[in-house]
């Protein structure tokens, strides 16, 4: 069965200092077919001959995407794979810090819930999208060619007929909103993410605030019940002192008494 080979593209230069013949062309592609050939271990048939050679046009589409365009493979040789991550649902969680911040045990539970929603490995999610060019510096050369870097000055042949392509324009543009889809996805958990740590450093802010309102109002509450309390046990301690000055001034005063009447006795009986 025939087989076809895609061969590189060939674009003359005019910074070349010397020119690319068709010769020197024709050259070079024989050697590309050539080593792109089939060879099989055991010859159970012919060897591949190469039968002919075509320049041509090869067909891509460019579908428009924003302020730039996604290259689809008009003869549906190429394919990629588009991968993201599968992320936990961050609506429920941010939903989950404005519900829980109302006090500090919900709090700390919803985010120790999410600590652990999060700290798992996310899942990769790949979505192969056919005929969807995404080499980079594939993209980037053609980028030049459009552009017209690099070629100013070449020919280009006139006479090059294009190739049929097999990705009509509704196929291309389904296969692009394949892949915009897949944006739009990334773009929206890219979004819920952003909005969920907004809400979490505001929440989070305000909860420090909270808790330092707090805390400065159990400080000067009990300030005051310690001022208070030290004044009245101040008070307390000069009332037991004026009591105990009382008693020990009424003590000494009997003891005083009851030593005199001691003498007198003493001195009635030394005389007698």
């Amino acid at each position: 069965m025939p087989k076809g080979l895609i061969l590189p593209y060939v674009i003359e230069d005019s910074r070349k200092g010397h020119p690319f013949t068709r010769e020197m062309e024709a050259a070079v592609l024989l050697a590309l077919a050539h080593g792109g050939k089939r060879r099989p271990i055991i010859p159970l048939s012919g060897p591949e001959t190469l039968e002919f050679i075509m320049k041509a046009l090869y067909p891509i589409w460019a579908v428009p995407w924003d302020d730039r365009s996604i290259i689809i493979d008009g003869l549906n040789l190429s394919s990629d794979k588009l991968t993201r991550l599968e992320i936990p649902d961050v609506k429920a969680f941010t939903e989950e810090i404005m519900r829980g911040s109302r006090s500090p045990k919900s709090y700390v539970n919803v985010l120790r819930r999410g600590l652990k929603k999060f700290w798992n490995p996310l899942s990769p999610v790949e979505v192969s999208v056919e005929g969807f060019i995404g080499d980079v510096h594939f993209l980037e050369e053609l980028c030049e060619v459009l552009r017209g870097k690099g070629i100013r000055g070449a020919r280009f042949e006139e006479t090059l007929a294009p190739i049929p392509p097999k990705v009509d324009l509704k196929d291309a543009r389904e296969r692009a909103e394949r892949f915009t889809w897949e944006s739009r996805i990334v773009k929206s958990h890219v979004a819920a993410l952003r909005y969920a740590v907004k809400v979490l450093e505001g929440e989070t802010a305000r909860f420090r605030e909270r808790v330092k309102r707090e805390t400065e109002h159990l400080t000067r509450v009990y300030a005051e019940k310690i001022a208070s309390a030290r004044e009245a046990a101040e008070k307390r301690i000069r009332a037991l002192r004026k009591r105990m000055d009382a008693e020990l001034k009424k003590t000494e005063k009997a003891y005083t008494k009851i030593i005199k009447e001691a003498l007198k006795r003493r001195e009635s009986l030394e005389k007698t």
